[in-house]
């Protein structure tokens, strides 16, 4: 709370804080001298359309808001000017306030870096999946699902327009995985032709066939003990260690 004697000075000013009240005191008086908007810079980044004065209300415990043009008391219209009073507090902010505040776009799933990711003009499928270091093992590279909310919202039950995208033409393109994901990555494929926009939510999903590698390990009286892959979902015991050149005569093989 701002000491009654001082009136307060915050937002996007160069230099804010409190400062002695007195008679007479203006919006201008505290904008000329403290939020700098002499350099053309700092008054292209204020937002000149609106500042507020927060005032404590005459019951002594809510505040009240008064909003005044920043840009016509900058250009000193005396009617666009408020005296201040003791305990106010002057805010002004900066020009972005009006601009979406997200213009970030969201990836999600077989990625090697998933999260918020910033939504540059222009930018494409193939450009956030580079932005996310790309693909895991087990992505599946052929398309990627994109939801979407737009501006005006969406009626009925439906909470998001839902998009499969392909991300490499499957009749022309299909190359090993290294050369197929560098097509993608590098803006070769129709991967590319997809613009994104902001919140845009990109999910690649998973190869519903991939299995990672699974591996058993067999010691003890076997001829080459060590860590086997196994070759199938079917293989037995007896298989793995016959592949692991079968029992040494030295095995105890009652138990």
């Amino acid at each position: 709370m701002t000491d009654d004697l001082l009136v307060s000075f915050t937002g996007f000013v160069d230099e804010p804080g409190e400062y002695p009240f007195h008679h007479s005191m203006t919006c201008y008086d505290l904008i000329f001298i403290h939020a700098g908007l002499q350099d053309s810079l700092r008054r292209a980044q204020t937002y000149m359309e609106r500042g507020d004065i927060f005032r404590l209300g005459g019951d002594g415990k809510t505040s009240i808001i008064i909003p005044f043009s920043v840009r016509d008391v900058w250009n000193r219209k005396s009617e666009a000017d408020i005296s201040l009073k003791r305990g106010d507090e002057i805010v002004l902010y900066e020009k972005d306030v009006r601009e979406s505040s997200s213009r970030v776009v969201y990836l999600s799933g077989e990625v090697k870096k998933t999260g918020n990711f910033s939504c540059e003009e222009n930018l494409t499928i193939a450009d956030l999946l580079l932005k996310g270091g790309g693909f895991t093992e087990k992505a599946w590279i052929f398309d990627a699902e994109i939801s979407r909310i737009p501006p005006e919202g969406i009626s009925g039950d439906s909470l998001s327009h839902v998009f499969v995208v392909p991300l490499i033409d499957r009749e022309k393109e299909i190359f090993s995985r290294e050369v197929m994901t560098d097509l993608i990555l590098t803006r070769k494929t129709v991967a590319s032709e997809f613009l994104l926009k902001p919140n845009d939510h990109v999910f690649i999903r998973a190869n519903p066939d991939y299995e990672p590698l699974k591996t058993v390990s067999i010691t003890g009286e076997v001829l080459y003990p060590g860590e086997y892959t196994i070759k199938s979902r079917n293989e037995t015991l007896s298989e793995l260690i016959e592949r692991a050149g079968g029992i040494r005569n030295s095995a105890f093989l009652p138990g």
